[in-house]
């Protein structure tokens, strides 16, 4: 598979990012764990998960699934934002709950570093500063690589950027957008200044409750090479009749749904690689000769 810079660092990523917040819940431990092997196996190189997802459940299986000398060869993000307890400072974007929850996510996970550490959503009553001097403490001890925000506001990530440039402090290099929600004047500022846009590169795992009634099309830069196919996912509710992967039981599993991903994904990374083909073969037939 074809690889591509992460924004404007020198990191190189599949175009598909495996998305991971159904891991654990309601998609049973072995089939995300088979899920995610054969995505690696399949070229993809990036993973995405949360300290939410499943209340940690999915960090847990994700970092489960890349033991055994898998965790060096993968991209891992995650992200924080969302309350973990009844605290008031057990969420946000504040120092004390960064410099924790970056604690939890590195032992859910397995691992000493998050290679993409992401802020879940923005906050609009703290200054920003206080956020990435934390986020650019992690990067100096190493447990962070890089960093992103996700959700925000283009006029945030412009003000992100440019503390970042007064104060020498690491700046972020992605921004998570919701699907299909990123207005074309947004993405030119975002891109203008450096920092890529991914979000929904690869919605492999099913959509959130009531996502299931529409189609789950590509967005984002890096996925505008993807075909827009349909891909429906049915919700998490108990009762609802799971039409893409067979009969529902008990409100949770339901029988087929591992394998109806994993054709997903690699019908996927099959369009992937022949879009990147007929990208490669029009760019050389463009090129003058000599």
């Amino acid at each position: 598979m074809e690889t591509r810079n992460l924004g404007r660092t020198g990191v190189k990523v599949s175009p598909l990012c495996l998305g991971t917040m159904n891991f654990g819940g309601p998609t049973p431990e072995a089939d995300s764990i088979r899920i995610i092997h054969r995505a690696l196996d399949a070229g993809i190189n990036f993973l995405d998960t949360a300290n939410m997802y499943n209340a940690g459940e999915s960090e847990r299986v994700v970092g489960k699934a890349l033991a055994g000398g898998r965790r060096p060869k993968v991209i891992l993000a995650t992200k924080v934002h969302f309350p973990q307890s009844d605290d008031p400072n057990d969420r946000g974007n504040s120092r004390r709950h960064i410099l924790q929850a970056i604690e939890d996510s590195l032992r859910r996970l397995n691992t000493d570093w998050v290679d993409l550490y992401q802020i879940r959503r923005p906050v609009f009553d703290m200054p920003q500063d206080e956020t990435l001097r934390a986020l650019d403490d992690l990067v100096h001890q190493g447990k962070v690589r890089y960093i992103g925000c996700s959700t925000f506001p283009a006029w945030m990530v412009m003000e992100a950027l440019a503390l970042s440039e007064r104060y020498g402090l690491a700046r972020y290099v992605t921004e998570q957008p919701p699907l299909q929600s990123a207005r074309p004047p947004d993405r030119e500022r975002v891109r203008a200044a450096g920092a890529a846009l991914w979000a929904g590169t690869a919605p492999l795992v099913s959509a959130r409750d009531g996502d299931a009634r529409r189609p789950l099309r590509q967005a984002g830069d890096m996925a505008s090479r993807i075909p827009g196919r349909t891909y429906r996912l049915l919700d998490r509710r108990a009762g609802q009749r799971r039409r893409a992967a067979g009969r529902h039981q008990g409100g949770r599993n339901c029988p087929g749904l591992g394998d109806f991903i994993l054709t997903t994904c690699a019908r996927m990374v099959d369009a992937a690689t022949r879009r990147d083909r007929a990208h490669h073969r029009a760019a050389h037939d463009a090129a003058p000769g000599g």
